[in-house]
């Protein structure tokens, strides 16, 4: 299969990443030279994981992919991509709410001043339910996220977790 060569954008806050998030970054690793995906901070945003541990796991799930650059930024989407050169984006969704929400992101970030072109992908059916608000619940309750989440991201986490639980 031939990638298409361009830059593409998957942004998050990755608090922390899940199966449905590798999903998208496998794809566009798949069909694009250059993937960034990218932590976007939100100043109204509790997180639960810090920024350094949000890096860590997410360099832990994308470490198989050589054309994936893991990065952060503090500011707009559209900002992101203007200084990286991006011109797309890719987003996923799970259901109808999802949905909603994604397409105003995508209708903000293509008619901002740096035009960010983003492509929707639905999830796949298995991943319906996963979400990083499930696996904090699992992880504050001890329970088991086992295949909600890369799988090379479980000793970081159960480790992290038992970091936050002292």
């Amino acid at each position: 299969m031939e990638k298409t060569p361009q830059k593409i954008l998957v942004a998050g806050s990755f608090d922390p990443v899940t199966k449905g998030h590798i999903t998208l970054i496998d794809y566009a690793a798949k069909h694009y030279e250059q993937v960034y995906a990218v932590i976007f901070i939100n100043a109204e945003k509790t997180y639960y994981f810090s920024l350094e541990e949000r890096l860590a796991l997410l360099r832990a799930a994308c470490a198989e992919y050589a054309n994936v650059t893991v990065d952060f930024c503090n500011g707009m989407q559209y900002e992101y991509a203007q200084e990286h050169g991006i011109t797309r984006a890719l987003r996923g969704y799970r259901n109808e709410q999802d949905l909603r929400y994604e397409k105003i992101v995508a209708d903000f970030n293509e008619n901002a001043p740096w035009r960010l072109e983003t492509q929707m992908l639905a999830c796949e059916e298995e991943l319906r339910q996963v979400s990083s608000t499930k696996i904090r619940e699992l992880l504050a309750l001890g329970g088991d996220f086992g295949g909600l989440v890369p799988e090379n991201t479980i000793p970081l986490l159960k480790k992290m977790a038992k970091e936050k639980q002292r």
